[in-house]
């Protein structure tokens, strides 16, 4: 079985790759997902740590000790010796990157808010505020996230939009476009 360790590395390499920095909270709120998502979609954990209810969301307590001193900084993406992807199946590499690409643009906070609103934190925290510090088990995990996956409509939908898609309906961003101010102000102009 693959470690915490090994989802982490895996994760900050692939936010590495595409250009995306990832916290302390933030490599949290993934590896969250990921264990949660694997639950959900095969049935089996990524990792056999537990995931705790902290003020924060959930935890892996390891985890957040292995990287507490880069506070809300940025963590460095592992050499490509640190890590080995090998240990993944096709299936485990695919929701990993699936989790990076879409949550890995969210902020940490958005985040951390996100998970405030899901059952599994909720369920261990008395105000809604801070978490209780109980494990959340596997088994919520897995009931959880099988009950929130997308359904067969939905994917369906999304590859009918996307062959949809050619270029006479792209827009086309100028290319002087260099900072997100310019984009900003292309697009009140537009």
């Amino acid at each position: 079985m693959t470690t915490f360790q090994d989802v982490s590395a895996y994760i900050l390499h692939l936010a590495d790759r595409a250009g995306i920095q990832v916290s302390n909270l933030k490599l949290q709120k993934l590896v969250y997902y990921c264990q949660g998502f694997s639950l959900g979609v095969t049935g089996k954990p990524l990792f056999d740590e537990e995931i705790v209810a902290w003020e924060h969301g959930p935890v892996v307590e390891p985890l957040y000790h292995q990287y507490k001193q880069f506070g809300k900084s940025p963590i460095p993406a592992p050499s490509i010796f640190q890590f080995n992807e090998d240990v993944f199946d096709d299936i485990q590499q695919d929701l990993i990157a699936d989790v990076v690409n879409v949550f890995g643009r969210e902020g940490a906070w958005s985040l951390r808010e996100m998970t405030h609103k899901e059952t599994t934190w909720l369920a261990h925290s008395a105000d809604g505020k801070s978490g209780d510090g109980t494990v959340i088990t596997k088994e919520e995990l897995a009931t959880f996230f099988r009950g929130n996956m997308p359904d067969q409509d939905y994917f369906d939908s999304f590859v009918q939009s996307a062959n949809s898609i050619t270029p006479e309906n792209l827009v086309q961003i100028p290319d002087a476009i260099s900072t997100a101010e310019d984009f900003v102000a292309w697009l009140k102009k537009a």
